[in-house]
């Protein structure tokens, strides 16, 4: 049986499962197609699949809780479970489906959807969020600067003149994996989003936030 990677970043260590990695809703169709449902034991899901996507995630979700998505034009996971449900309703086999993606809401919208029918069809509704531990996510690829701009604007007026040294100290205070695992990360994104744009666009960067209202 295969199992299913489906992240535009994030790449999987394949320690104990040999993941079939896919980066984007066409991609993942067309490797499910080509293995068959039925050849299939595992899924895990991201929900933002493009910039549009994680636009939305820094400018709405982190600070309303909820997802406009008519702002993305990308497709997202839930276009994903969505498709998967349509093909479990037409007969295909239902297979176990896991949600890793670190947007909240669009996370408990695809965990709904499979839910949902699972519940329906009196299967065990065992779809949750979990975490894969993968390799380096490049963020530079995908955050626009401007919204490079807000995230690090917030970060700076939260953790004031030494936010490495704060996110530091926060990571030895966490008392839960989940929580070190986090401030571990944002740690490390802070520190590569500095250094993976040059001089010119850092200029760009700081002159958006000269513009912001944060």
């Amino acid at each position: 049986m295969k199992n299913i990677y489906l992240d535009d970043q994030r790449t999987p260590h394949n320690h104990h499962m040999d993941w079939v990695v896919v980066r984007n809703y066409d991609e993942f169709i067309a490797t499910v197609q080509a293995i068959g449902l039925k050849n299939i034991g595992l899924m895990s899901l991201d929900h933002d699949l493009g910039p549009s996507a994680i636009s939305e995630w820094y400018r709405n979700v982190l600070k309303n809780y909820r997802i406009d998505y008519e702002n993305i034009t990308e497709k997202t996971g839930l276009d994903v479970v969505k498709w998967i449900v349509e093909k479990w309703s037409s007969g295909s086999p239902v297979c176990k489906v896991m949600i890793h993606s670190s947007n909240c809401v669009g996370s408990a919208n695809m965990m709904g959807i499979i839910n949902n029918f699972k519940h329906l069809n009196r299967l065990p509704q065992d779809c949750k969020r979990w975490v894969v531990p993968f390799e380096h996510e490049d963020y530079s690829k995908v955050i626009p600067p401007q919204i490079l701009a807000e995230q690090l604007l917030r970060k700076l007026t939260m953790y004031k003149d030494n936010p490495i040294d704060y996110l530091t100290g926060q990571v030895a205070k966490c008392s839960t994996l989940d929580n070190r695992t986090e401030v571990i990360l944002m740690l490390e994104s802070f520190i590569d989003l500095l250094g993976k744009y040059n001089k010119d666009d850092l200029k760009k960067v700081v002159e958006h936030i000269k513009t912001l209202n944060i």
